[in-house]
């Protein structure tokens, strides 16, 4: 949940409070002593501008039926839906819905909402359908990419990143080690390529992770304090 807020709002969204209003738990034992409450169901809202404009709602849950709905308004009358955004009911394909409003979306002689919905399936393409009268409201072509289970394209992610990084230190060492005598060492040669290729391949990976983290964090210390509004800082 605490990603989907990052991803609706840009990569370079941070979280700036949390509160939440529900949280039901179990008390667990701590090294130092004590308790503390960990959250087992629990609904909330972070904050992502100082404004408070940027608004993730979310509700998390162990005791519930597997749900993962996730739903996106923009300010343009579009809804993105998602009814399986970590695990996919298809096996072999993913699909979200993307929902576009007329202004205003009622209109008095239909009495119906006026918008399009078109139901993206990534690498298969797009079906649109459209709500109240028919030519009142224009349907708009989707765009899709190849795309699968979240978390085998997570592996696949993660795996191919480590690959890669083996090949380019390979190379590295194999190029050091013909030049040895113009150049740095192959230990030296290989530090600098390899900084570079983590600032630009796994430094957003690993801010995302971060900020996930932080937005974790600020949520449950909320929980921990009857639902006040918590600042998200590094801890």
């Amino acid at each position: 949940c605490a990603r989907w807020g990052l991803l609706a709002f840009g990569p370079s969204a941070r979280a700036v409070a949390a509160r939440t209003s529900h949280c039901r738990g179990r008390r667990q034992a701590v090294a130092a002593g004590g308790t503390v409450l960990v959250p087992l169901d629990i609904s909330g809202t972070v904050y992502f501008d100082a404004a408070m404009s940027l608004v993730l709602n979310f509700h998390c849950s162990y005791f519930h039926a597997f749900r993962q709905r996730v739903e996106i308004c923009s300010a343009d009358n579009k809804v993105l839906e998602c009814e399986d955004f970590l695990v996919p009911r298809d096996a072999q394909h993913a699909s979200f819905v993307v929902k576009t409003y007329a202004t205003p979306p009622l209109r008095d002689e239909d009495t119906l909402v006026l918008g399009s919905s078109q139901v993206v399936t990534p690498g298969l393409g797009a079906s649109t359908a459209v709500h109240g009268r028919a030519g009142l409201f224009p349907s708009t072509a989707a765009t899709s990419r190849p795309g699968g289970c979240q978390r085998a394209a997570m592996i696949d992610a993660f795996c191919e990143l480590c690959l890669e990084k083996r090949r380019l230190v390979a190379r590295v060492n194999q190029t050091a080690a013909a030049t040895a005598a113009d150049g740095p060492t192959a230990d030296a040669a290989s530090d600098i390529v390899v900084s570079r290729w983590w600032e630009a391949r796994c430094r957003p990976w690993a801010d995302a992770a971060l900020q996930t983290q932080i937005v974790v964090n600020a949520v449950v210390e909320s929980s921990r304090r009857s639902g006040d509004l918590v600042r998200a800082n590094v801890p």
